[in-house]
């Protein structure tokens, strides 16, 4: 069993899908990369290098590739999204998510989700 506050790249992506809902790679790097610039323990986890695209992680990306291959996400026309069993974990992330890295990711996930017009 984890402790409380006790995440990795894995649950920073299953909290920020499970924020967005649906979401394009892009999003989720985006929310994470400007998440890191307001919570060290994030900036700790997640390494972002700015590209012609924007800014981007392989932690985060690995994740997402690593949820995707065992089924807690799938990505239908470029858009991420969780399945049942993903929820699921996402949820219980979510709880061991400590609160000052939840309110940064929930005003990160409002900006994405503002931008995307949802």
């Amino acid at each position: 069993m984890r402790d409380f506050g006790e995440i990795d790249a894995t649950d920073l992506v299953l909290d920020s899908l499970y924020l967005l809902q649906k979401a394009y790679r892009s999003d989720i790097h985006e929310l994470l990369y400007n998440a890191s610039k307001k919570s060290k323990k994030i900036a700790s986890l997640l390494a972002f290098k700015q590209t012609k695209a924007g800014p981007w992680s392989e932690k985060v990306s690995d994740a997402i590739d690593m949820l995707i291959k065992i089924g807690s996400m799938k990505e239908k026309d470029g858009k991420l999204e969780l399945s049942e069993g993903g929820l699921e974990c996402a949820r219980e992330s979510w709880i061991y998510t400590d609160d000052s890295e939840r309110v940064i990711l929930i005003k990160e996930a409002e900006k994405i989700r503002k931008k995307a017009g949802l």
